[in-house]
């Protein structure tokens, strides 16, 4: 096949989209459905498994040493781990928040507004007229 064959006005180009072009569009319509709210949501999630795993991997240093540990180390180590995981979620994380944000936004796009709204208003009814 001749390349001047490409710029005939008869020919169409493949109708299959490459990958880099599927990728692209799909980053084009996740902007365009994009929720800040939702976004902060799941990086706050994030942050704070994080920070309880870090916690529960501190739990299996043995503890020992040369000097002893007192409250406030306990204390310290507890603030130093949420600060670490929430550090680590702001950044790029372990890719939770970015999963967990297109699985929302995917199962938010075939539940209709209208029918989340009319689902939650009896509940909401219901949680009134308790109090």
């Amino acid at each position: 096949m001749r390349i001047s064959a490409l710029n005939h006005p008869g020919f169409t180009p493949p109708l299959h989209p490459t990958p880099a072009a599927q990728a692209a569009g799909a980053v084009r319509a996740a902007e365009k459905n994009s929720d800040p709210r939702l976004k902060k949501a799941v990086q706050e999630f994030e942050a704070l498994f994080l920070t309880q795993m870090l916690q529960e991997m501190r739990k299996t240093v043995p503890e020992g040493g040369l000097f002893e540990h007192s409250g406030q180390d306990r204390m310290y180590e507890s603030m130093m781990d949420e600060q670490l995981g929430y550090q680590l979620a702001q950044g790029r994380g372990m890719g939770l928040s970015q999963a967990l944000y297109r699985q929302l936004l995917r199962s938010a796009d075939a539940v209709p507004a209208a029918k989340v709204d009319q689902a939650a208003q009896p509940d909401q009814a219901a949680q009134i007229r308790e109090v």
